[in-house]
């Protein structure tokens, strides 16, 4: 009876409103994506449904009944709920739902396990960006049941894992992890679904995996290529031809050293199959072309010796040539200043880098990259010529003096102003601007109750800023510094806090002080290597860096950085930096303190 029951369930099907949201139930998943690309997103139109107030009230007790056939019913009406509902609201109960759901993904039941998994896709794809947190917690049971033999139960897993994808943003940080743990998994068939899985993501990511996550992914794929099992090796085959496609066989030809013709022709042949979202990268002949003539006529600068420095500079923006506009813009902007450096390094004139309107520097030779990279400074002052260039700002100018390690205020581009202190007045400010519901949640042992005042705090504030009496921001953070600090202990209401953070920062009715910055980004940083909170800390970041500047952000995060301890979470915090190094490029960067951080 159960057999036949579940031959006849739906499993394959994320359908109803959310199907768009998915990447079909085929192997193909996400890589098919780009054929089913809607001109308009209905989930951003429509107003998102509390499906908490959808269930029956003995919802709880039927899903932990010890009978399979009440555990299905019960996941099977918040499975239909799901499927008519294409936004959901992020309540508070909505947690719980989904932490029950990622308990039955291992049910001994097949079929209560396969529209479990079946929900848990439609909560990623119906939350987005609100479920990230729920991905770490959930995915490793996912990765653990693909060992299952059922086809129906593969698909359904394919087709949740797809969504956890794109609800996270299509970031390969959020999954990293977890693909290696089933990569190395002692089942074959976890194993080859896991490489199935990251050649999917890699087919949809947005920008092409920087050389670190080269490496990391394509040494793991070469020892699928060697693995006892015909189909983790075609599988790792696969994914190594969609990796080639997607950063162009040129780059990753140096991570492939030893491999066999063989499998090398394999891993071609699956290359020129492959299909990816994002475009096609330059291929080198055709950049060099393009370089030559403009270089040719660019004309020399008056006293100039060479025109070599020009040429070199026109070459590094022509690999950008293919790129999306804005991306492109910040790798022309990162490549001319890093010209400009080579050019005054070598004594070469540097009149072809500096704009029209800006004359050339008077200062010495080695501070004026300083002078043209410190973008934000106020003084006119020329730095001492002790110091190195890029490091010296506003404030290293009027003090001189200062040795040692670069204090972060040093480079951050921006006056750090905070806007209340931290006195016994403090006390009485936070309590006349938040309710006193919220703040006795943060003082609550129940994490649920301070995670219902998380929640609380941020619909107050959206509707403070409506009103037009938006609360401080940095009362706010403040108070969360507090209660209820920044070592809470569950993540889910760590990352409530740091979502509030990211709106703030993104809100520009709201006062966002680079004091609120400077209170915010040393807790964000470490929280960098937590696995479950590493998505929502990056997007608070990159929301302040895109409020005022990365070189604000990457100056308040030198420090913390450099205080870790454990190697895997200083190793996530660079990895991070260089992601953000990348994505604004370095134009305006104090580079020197980054370097000794990095060599420290």
């Amino acid at each position: 009876q159960e057999v036949e029951e579940f031959d006849s369930a739906p499993a394959g099907s994320h359908g109803g409103a959310n199907a768009n949201n998915t990447a079909g139930n085929d192997d193909s998943g996400a890589a098919d994506d780009e054929a089913a690309a809607p001109g308009i997103d209905a989930w951003e139109l429509v107003d998102p449904v509390d499906i908490t107030k959808k269930l029956p009230d003995d919802y709880h007790e039927m899903v932990a009944s010890s009978k399979w056939k009440e555990r299905k019913d019960a996941i099977q009406q918040l499975h239909d709920s799901l499927q008519k509902a294409i936004r959901l609201q992020n309540s508070p109960g909505t947690g719980d739902l989904i932490q029950e759901l990622g308990k039955k993904i291992a049910d001994i039941n097949i079929i209560v396990a396969t529209v479990a998994i079946q929900s848990l896709g439609l909560f990623a794809s119906g939350l987005r960006q609100p479920f990230t947190p729920y991905v770490h917690s959930t995915l490793p049971a996912l990765i653990e049941r693909s060992k299952e033999r059922k086809q129906t139960v593969i698909d359904a897993i394919r087709l949740t894992t797809d969504a956890y994808f794109a609800a996270a943003g299509c970031d390969l940080s959020s999954i990293g992890d977890h693909y290696f743990t089933g990569a190395t998994h002692k089942n074959p068939q976890v194993r080859a679904e896991s490489n199935h899985f990251l050649r999917r993501c890699l087919a949809v990511v947005p920008a092409r995996p920087g050389k670190s996550d080269i490496k990391r992914y394509s040494d793991q794929l070469k020892v699928g290529l060697d693995d006892g099992d015909a189909g983790v090796r075609e599988s790792a085959a696969e994914c190594l031809g969609t990796l080639s496609k997607l950063v162009t066989a040129k780059a990753l030809e140096p991570f492939l050293e030893g491999i066999d013709k063989i499998k090398m022709d394999k891993v071609n042949e699956h290359a020129e199959k492959a299909t990816i979202k994002l475009k096609a990268a330059a291929k080198p002949k055709p950049v060099v072309a393009a370089a030559g003539p403009a270089s040719r006529a660019r004309p020399a600068a008056p006293g100039s010796r060479a025109p070599a420095p020009p040429a070199r500079q026109e070459e590094a923006v022509g690999v950008s040539a293919n790129l999306p506009p804005h991306i492109r813009a910040k790798l022309e902007a990162s490549a001319k200043a890093a010209a400009l450096k080579k050019a005054q390094r070598e004594g070469n004139p540097i009149d072809e880098f500096l704009p029209a309107n800006d004359p050339p520097p008077t200062a010495p030779a080695r501070a004026a990259p300083a002078k043209r990279l410190a973008v934000g400074t106020t003084s006119a002052a020329a730095p001492p010529a002790r110091k190195p260039p890029g490091v010296a700002s506003a404030s290293a100018a009027a003090r001189p003096g200062v040795k040692g390690k670069p204090a972060p205020a040093k480079d951050l581009g921006e006056t750090i102003k905070m806007r209340f202190a931290n006195d016994d007045s403090l006390d009485e400010k936070i309590a006349s601007a938040l309710p006193p519901s919220v703040l006795a949640g943060f003082e609550s042992s129940v994490w649920k109750a301070r995670m219902e005042a998380m929640d609380e705090l941020k619909e107050y504030l959206g509707d403070q800023s409506v009103s037009g009496s938006g609360v401080h921001p940095e009362l706010v953070i403040r108070q969360l510094a507090r209660k209820p600090g920044w070592k809470e202990s569950n993540f889910q209401v760590n990352a409530r806090a740091f979502q509030i953070i990211e709106w703030m920062a993104g809100e520009h009715s709201l006062d966002f002080t680079t004091g609120a910055a400077a209170l915010s980004v040393p807790p964000l940083v470490e929280k960098l290597g937590d696995i479950k909170l590493k998505v929502p800390a990056t997007s608070a970041l990159v929301a302040i860096a895109e409020r005022y500047s990365l070189k604000l952000v990457a100056g308040l995060a030198t420090e913390p950085i450099r205080s870790q301890k454990s190697p895997k979470v200083l190793a996530d915090c660079i990895a991070w930096l260089d992601t953000q190094l990348i994505e604004f490029g370095t134009r305006g960067l104090a580079l020197r303190p980054l370097v000794s951080m990095v060599k420290e």
